[in-house]
């Protein structure tokens, strides 16, 4: 098949070996060559390949508005939630740390060679994107907008790339600047993406010299066209 679309799904927990569950946090981390498959090497596409990633998501985390609960700044009681709640309160299905915050606070970042593809503001490439803002898996907790437009990620033909992962936040509520994840659903990421080969890799390169969205249904139509354009195209004598 030329064009062929796959999700590829990932969990810390699943599958792993005890050493490759634990994440330190604040330093990113591979889902391809550190934890999950672990090939030895970056994925990269042949000279007739062309990738289009049209989604992607990661654990979204969640923010309770606590208070300092009658302690100063640095103690144990420094931002949990109010109401009796305290650290461990389940909060839109995630249980909250003592800075009310519940889940990885983690960011997805798809790396092109070796530049992060999602930059911020300023242009520079940092975390990418949080889960908050692409949560995966989608639930009534949390829910992408519908009208949300995912911007593709292009990975042309001869180029590696990589997908990481960056968590900030001690999901179990320790103190430790690493954690260990304890079951599976804590920390996950997931991308859907269509390869095309051969000659849907040529005209995948068309379609984004020009400017236009890169789908199957533009590269059938672009096909269509060539093969009515070549059909009308009058006979030399």
């Amino acid at each position: 098949m030329a064009m062929r679309s796959q999700v590829y799904e990932w969990d810390l927990f699943r599958g792993q070996t005890a050493a490759k569950k634990n994440v330190v946090l604040g330093q990113p981390f591979s889902i391809m060559t550190e934890k999950g498959n672990t090939i030895s090497s970056q994925p990269s596409t042949k000279a007739t390949e062309f990738i289009v990633v049209e989604y992607f998501g990661s654990t979204a985390s969640v923010f309770y508005p606590g208070n300092t609960g009658g302690g100063g700044v640095g103690t144990t009681t420094d931002w949990t939630t109010p109401a009796g709640g305290g650290a461990g309160t389940v909060y839109r299905g995630r249980t909250l740390t003592r800075r009310s915050i519940g889940g990885p606070r983690a960011y997805l970042q798809f790396y092109i060679n070796t530049t992060g593809y999602f930059k911020d503001p300023d242009g520079v490439p940092r975390d990418g994107i949080p889960g908050t803002a692409a949560p995966y898996p989608l639930s009534l907790q949390f829910t992408a907008c519908r009208k949300r437009k995912q911007p593709p990620v292009y990975i042309l033909p001869g180029q590696s790339w990589d997908l990481k992962l960056n968590c900030y936040e001690n999901w179990l509520g320790a103190n430790d600047p690493d954690v260990t994840a304890t079951a599976e659903g804590q920390v996950q990421c997931f991308f859907k993406y269509t390869l095309y080969d051969g000659p849907d890799a040529i005209i995948a390169v068309k379609l984004l010299e020009n400017g236009i969205k890169i789908t199957p249904e533009n590269v059938d139509e672009f096909k269509r066209n060539l093969f009515e354009n070549t059909m009308n195209a009058p006979v030399e004598q």
